[in-house]
């Protein structure tokens, strides 16, 4: 995700709002108000379409990023996105900045989008609410015994050649789907070896499998012994979705994948992308997504859908590259 802050337009009320792309579509009735911050649904050249957070003008449309050579908005470094307290409903909320300050009721929920009202003091974020779950404002520590808990959704710029810093760069965040029939220690040892090239101290690796369980004993007769020693230790098998195949001959699941002339009907997709999105983003962000099979299916199916509703993908808004792969 991407978040920009408008910077331009202070002279003339704010920046026009069309309701297409092209720049002789419509105009909106009201402006985007200088410093408002608005979430990217889409991009193209120097338009872009947002989806207002904060600030003053239409819910929705398109604007310019520039005009005449002059910057009129910004990616926000102001933005952040709370990627820690998964385990315990969120992060804590004080209403000050000192940790003994009153605690809120109600805690800051994983995947809730917040802009900071004040720079970062002693490790403090002091922020307001844009989307997800949470106090509207209040106080959070943005990471603990090592563990980040609060990220920014823009980096900021790198230091200059030869400049010293203390900041150290965070981990690559990598989503990894296991395929069908199988489970995530699987997708874990089959990324084992690029897992080890990069190191613990580079990459943070978060393994994922299917939600459609299959009955142990029945579903293993299909693996081989090594694949059974492996889904042994849980004795869970799983998919992200069923395929029905419509043939009438007794043939392998292989022959009837490759065969044109059958049909094949994937079974509730639309559910099953719903609750891989809830995880992405309840667990994310993530700089990069890879899946074996069904996992790479559903990882595309994902981002289909995304592009349908006009939603960029939920990948980190990163300096460096976001990337979606299979093997």
């Amino acid at each position: 995700m991407s978040f920009w802050e408008v910077i331009g337009g202070a002279q003339k009320g704010g920046l026009l709002v069309r309701a297409e792309k092209d720049t002789s579509s419509q105009l909106a009735e009201s402006r985007l108000s200088t410093g408002a911050l608005v979430q990217e649904l889409a991009k193209d050249g120097d338009r872009l379409q947002y989806k207002l957070l904060d600030g003053d003008g239409p819910l929705t449309g398109w604007i310019s990023l520039t005009t005449q050579g002059r910057q009129l908005v910004v990616l926000s470094e102001k933005v952040w996105i709370a990627c820690g307290g998964l385990e315990k409903g969120g992060l804590l909320v004080r209403e000050g900045s000192e940790l003994t300050s009153s605690l809120m009721p109600d805690r800051l929920g994983t995947g809730a989008v917040v802009t900071e009202l004040d720079p970062i003091a002693d490790g403090r974020l002091h922020y307001k609410l844009l989307s997800g779950n949470g106090p509207a404002t209040g106080w959070v520590t943005v990471a603990a015994q090592g563990k980040e808990l609060m990220r920014r959704t823009q980096e900021r710029p790198s230091p200059s050649p030869g400049l010293q810093t203390d900041r150290k760069m965070s981990k690559i965040r990598i989503l990894a789907l296991a395929g069908s029939l199988t489970c995530k220690e699987m997708i874990k040892f089959q990324c084992g070896p690029l897992a080890a090239a990069l190191g613990k101290d580079v990459a943070e690796w978060t393994f994922a499998e299917g939600t459609v369980a299959h009955p142990f004993d029945v579903a293993s007769k299909s693996l081989t012994d090594f694949e059974r020693l492996v889904a042994g230790k849980r004795q869970q098998i799983s998919s992200w979705y069923i395929d029905i195949y419509h043939c009438e001959k007794e043939r392998s699941v292989t022959e009837k994948q490759f065969d044109k002339e059958v049909d094949v009907e994937s079974v509730a997709i639309s559910d099953k992308v719903a609750e891989l999105r809830q995880r992405v983003q309840e667990e994310g962000p993530f700089d990069v997504a890879l899946g074996f099979s069904q996992g790479c299916i559903m990882m595309h199916f994902l981002m289909g859908h995304l592009w349908q509703e006009g939603i960029a993908p939920p990948w980190n808004a990163y300096s460096r590259s976001s990337i979606c792969t299979s093997f």
